[in-house]
């Protein structure tokens, strides 16, 4: 965390770019997507973002409002209901990430 510097809504963009692009050319590890000097030299990643940024952004991504969270003692009617609500905040983001693309 000690390297951490605000994200902008592009980088976000970029992230995203990531994540797809590793489901469609997958590898047995995280690294080999940003290695040089392999057979298969994947540059795209490496000028989305670097390896490093890349990692601090995935650990600390997450979908959901904490202000909506409940309290840690608080008792819910509802026990999964936070377990919910990334995947609701996920669809409500959806049309947006669409109509950018």
């Amino acid at each position: 965390m000690y390297k951490w510097k605000d994200t902008t809504v592009d980088e976000l963009y970029r992230l995203f770019a990531v994540f797809i692009y590793m489901g469609i050319c997958q590898f047995n590890t995280l690294e080999e997507y940003w290695r040089k000097g392999t057979d298969v030299e994947l540059v795209y990643f490496r000028n989305l973002m670097s390896y490093d940024r890349y990692i601090l952004l995935t650990k600390c991504l997450h979908f959901s409002d904490n202000d909506k969270q409940p309290l840690p003692n608080a008792k819910s009617k509802q026990p999964l209901a936070a377990s919910n609500q990334p995947v609701t905040d996920c669809k409500q983001l959806l049309p947006i990430i669409e109509r950018k693309v």
